[in-house]
């Protein structure tokens, strides 16, 4: 009973600001026997609660329908009964209606497999979302949209037979009519695709990807990228993140158009593996872009610029700690100096720095606006320290594990 009433307590909290006083309250199957004739039966700022069950059916929401479980995903699974995504959502500008709480799986597309999102603000949260294939986007796939995912588990979504897909945790691409979009405090493991395995995106507009753990994703292409694919123009904002062991021949691939406002990647720990010819590579970058504050562990080298045309172009790149690395490639004026320092850096199982690893603490850049470190926890010290998280002064006293753990009580403990 008592997880019961702190889910209820929390619904409050996941809705968006604004909805209607009058608002109705849904509840499947007690009232509505499928979740799909509820979410039809309801007005906009209604509320569908769903009891413990399995679900087999496709869902479409097009209105703002806050759409949460009484119970949390353990107990509560959406399955796909037709060979579509598991849940659409086609949205106007302004509409933001809540997912909330479920397993979502067996979900397969060409377009997201899991969960399809064209436009509006929806919030995504507290949902585990696995076992769902598609071209692009096997877990999400968010088109035009200022979505705010959050605290959920992508884990383990694949391609659908296709090649040159992308995405296999999430697909964000193309600009939102108003707003930026938000993938925050994720976990996104274990997901494959054809050419990028973790997160990718494509002329998406602002974005800012936060705090997520991005472990163990793969493509099916030798030269493909592991974690993150980025090709913009617009401002990107990717800090916190933890980035590690995944497959690929690099983890992050940036193509950055000259007129872009620029990227910032402050505050991660990246972890390479044997087969990355780079952790980062950059291409066609803006001048205003920056990466700093990093710490870059066990790759052949950390940050690439084989495309560099123009030197005076290269982006901003200091105060990054380097590992068991070769530095910084070929991009030029981005050496050993400007912060940058090449020293052996101890991080425990849960990715925070070890007493031994001075060269990492206090270390990172003062300008770079990151308040808190991957666990919400404040950056503190004459500078704050480089990499995710922020040593507290004990050895595994944090658990960088992102997910619906950190927020809501029902949430999977895995």
């Amino acid at each position: 009973m008592k997880v019961r009433l702190v889910v209820l307590a929390l619904i409050a909290t996941l809705l968006p600001m604004g909805v209607a006083a009058g608002a109705s309250t849904l509840h499947v199957p007690s009232q509505y026997p499928t979740i799909q004739a509820a979410i039809d039966a309801a007005a906009p700022g209604d509320t569908v609660v769903v009891a413990p069950g399995v679900y087999t059916e496709n869902l479409t929401i097009d209105e703002t329908v806050h759409l949460v479980s009484e119970y949390g995903p353990q107990s509560t699974t959406i399955v796909a009964a037709d060979a579509d995504s598991t849940i659409s959502m086609t949205l106007e500008t302004g509409e933001s209606p809540t997912l909330s709480g479920f397993s979502i799986t067996g979900g397969t597309a060409l377009f997201g497999g899991g969960v399809n999102v064209y436009g509006g603000a929806p919030v995504i949260t507290g949902n585990i979302v696995s076992g769902n294939l598609a071209c692009n986007g096997g877990g999400l796939y968010l088109l035009a949209t200022a979505a705010l995912v959050r605290d959920n588990h992508i884990v383990e979504n694949g391609p659908d037979g296709c090649s040159g897909g992308r995405g296999g945790g999430i697909y964000l691409g193309a600009q939102a009519t108003a707003g930026a979009a938000t993938i925050r405090n994720n976990v996104v493991e274990g997901n494959l695709s054809s050419v990028v395995g973790g997160i990718l995106v494509n002329a998406a507009g602002p974005a800012v990807i936060d705090s997520n753990r991005i472990v163990g994703n793969d493509t099916q292409s030798s030269t493909g990228i592991g974690s993150l694919d980025v090709a913009n123009y617009s401002p990107i904002s990717f800090v916190n993140n933890i980035v590690d062991g995944n497959g690929g021949s690099r983890d992050v691939n940036l193509v950055i158009a000259s007129s872009n406002p620029g990227i910032t990647i402050a505050h991660n720990t990246f972890v390479g593996s044997a087969s990355h010819a780079a952790t980062i590579e950059m291409s066609y970058f803006s001048d205003s872009s920056r990466i700093t504050s990093n710490i870059f562990a066990n790759s052949t080298v950390g940050i690439d610029c084989p495309y560099e045309a123009d030197p005076t172009t290269i982006a901003r790149i200091d105060h990054n700690l380097f590992t068991g690395v070769a530095a910084t490639g070929d991009c030029a004026g981005a050496g050993v100096g400007d912060g940058n320092v090449l020293s052996n850096v101890f991080l425990d199982p849960n990715y925070q720095i070890s007493g031994g690893s001075g060269a990492a603490i206090d270390t990172a850049g003062t300008d770079t606006g990151v308040s808190v470190d991957h666990a919400g926890e404040t950056r503190i010290g004459v500078a704050p320290d480089m990499g995710a998280l922020e040593w507290t002064g004990t050895t595994g006293d944090i658990v960088a594990d992102a997910g619906p753990d950190q927020k809501l009580d029902w949430a999977p403990d895995l």
